[in-house]
């Protein structure tokens, strides 16, 4: 029994592909946030403590941030791919899950390395989203359980 659209569709299964677009969107929202703080924190290192913000520039929030990235994707591809069975999508999104984790719990990376491996996961996370949610708008047939 397969996740994708056919005259047969159950509620169950469009609640599904409306659950993994929605965790698209929230993955895309929150790999782009990944991509800004770790390009903004090392420009406004300086400024951070004077305006009461250097909470951005500790280790735990990266590490808490890469967690939540980690979750979303799952929550996104698992489902997604159960709709579309695209295996670039888990592929480019393990890169940059693989890439945002090992940046935000490395020992050692210089905040210049660490900044740049986040901001190109970041981005290729992004991309898995993006490649995610197309793929399930090729794999939806619409039929008369459609809400569309």
């Amino acid at each position: 029994m397969g996740y994708g659209f056919s005259p047969s569709v159950t509620s169950s299964e469009a609640e599904i592909e409306a659950r993994v677009r929605r965790m698209d969107a929230l993955g895309m929202i929150v790999s782009i946030a990944c991509v800004a703080h770790c390009v903004a924190v090392p420009l406004a290192l300086g400024l951070l403590p004077a305006l009461g913000l250097s909470f951005l520039a500790n280790d735990r929030l990266h590490e808490v941030l890469a967690v939540v990235v980690v979750l979303v994707a799952l929550l996104a591809f698992v489902p997604g791919y159960r709709v579309h069975h695209s295996r670039r999508v888990p592929i480019v999104g393990a890169i940059g899950v693989t890439m945002l984790s090992g940046a935000a719990f490395a020992p050692g990376l210089s905040l210049v390395l660490e900044s740049v491996v986040t901001a190109v996961g970041g981005t290729v996370l992004v991309t898995a989203h993006v490649l995610n949610h197309r793929a399930i708008a090729r794999a939806h047939v619409h039929s008369p359980a459609c809400s569309h």
